[in-house]
């Protein structure tokens, strides 16, 4: 099975737990897409490195401290069989490790993290630079 064909299998299992799936098309060559919620909620997976497993991420208004989004797996352990409860992760605001003693280090990055604000899946899809690149299974 190619990569891209795991990603697929991926992609429609977590697609079946109800969600609707938007991917890269297969002539981009990448593989990583998104997941949206009933709320109109929106996250993000992509492939592992070695063709195995989806690391799932959040979405937000981009910030100067905080970029994005945050990455929600460790890439030595990536899910392979998808839940709700996997998938779900990448719909809150800011993962509760962020609020951990010690990973934010300022005063200014504590304020940055209760300043997050979440994209709306319609709002952040319409506003892609390669939306025409993206299509949903």
């Amino acid at each position: 099975m190619t990569k891209r064909e795991q990603f697929i299998k991926y992609a429609n299992e977590v697609k079946a737990l109800g969600y609707r799936v938007f991917v890269t098309k297969e002539s981009n060559g990448y593989c990583y897409g998104y997941v949206v919620n009933e709320k109109d909620e929106i996250g993000y997976f992509q492939l592992g490195d070695y063709g195995y497993g989806l690391s799932f991420s959040t979405i937000h208004h981009g910030t100067k401290l905080m970029g994005r989004g945050f990455s929600l797996d460790e890439w030595d352990k990536l899910p392979c069989e998808f839940t709700r409860e996997i998938v779900d992760r990448c719909f809150v605001r800011v993962p509760s490790w962020c609020y951990q003693k010690g990973w934010y280090r300022t005063k200014e990055e504590r304020k940055a993290l209760d300043n997050i604000k979440k994209y709306k899946a319609s709002e952040y899809l319409s506003s892609l630079w390669n939306k025409d690149d993206i299509e949903e299974l």
